[in-house]
């Protein structure tokens, strides 16, 4: 570009990696373009290289990085060392956009395995609300026995049927075994233990 306008509208229209700029320029010299360029939303990963024939100081080094450049190259320029220099931020440039896009695949991903399992999670919660509904009005329950530990899990059915409060049930079996009837415990017993068995 021969000035600081035509450089921002290439910058505007074409996807840019590396800007060589340099420091000495009519209309804007190189830190207000890099101040310009870096303020961007589109140009925030372009990679800046000051180019001067003037002995810089440290002072122009640091008014360069502030401004947004990444390097600088003294005139007269060895092209072996700046295609160097290009080179690897061109090969920064191209693996941050394909990680940009890697990480947008992925969330992506995210977000519609999100969306399944919410929607999992609403057709189970549907379907436990049926059952519980449809056991309510039966008028039976459902209890699952954890062998290995002896804990038993009751449905709240089940627990009003053989009148046993919810809040005063831990878990225990020998609770629901004494509000078996007398009659019928030796009995429910012997079966329990052989279902364990």
């Amino acid at each position: 570009a021969g000035s600081a306008r035509e450089a921002l509208e290439i910058l505007l229209w074409q996807e840019v990696a590396v800007v060589l700029l340099d420091v000495c320029m009519p209309e804007l010299d190189g830190f207000e373009l890099a101040e310009m360029i870096r303020q961007h939303p589109r140009c925030q990963r372009v990679s800046i290289i000051l180019v001067s024939a003037v002995l810089l100081s440290d002072l122009d080094r640091l008014k360069g990085y502030g401004s947004g450049a990444m390097d600088y190259v003294p005139v007269p320029v060895v092209p072996e060392i700046l295609r160097a220099k290009v080179a690897i931020f061109a090969d920064l440039y191209r693996k941050n956009r394909t990680l940009e896009r890697v990480n947008e695949e992925l969330e992506a991903r995210v977000e519609a395995r999100t969306a399944a399992l919410s929607a999992t999670t609403a057709q189970l919660q549907e379907s436990e609300e049926r059952f519980r509904l449809a056991t309510a009005a039966g008028q039976c329950g459902t209890w699952d026995w954890e062998l290995p530990t002896g804990r038993l899990a009751c449905s709240d059915e089940t627990l009003r049927l053989i009148g046993l409060p919810v809040a005063e049930f831990d878990g225990r079996i020998d609770q629901v075994v004494e509000r078996i009837h007398p009659d019928d415990r030796e009995r429910v017993l012997a079966r329990l233990t052989s279902l364990a068995a």
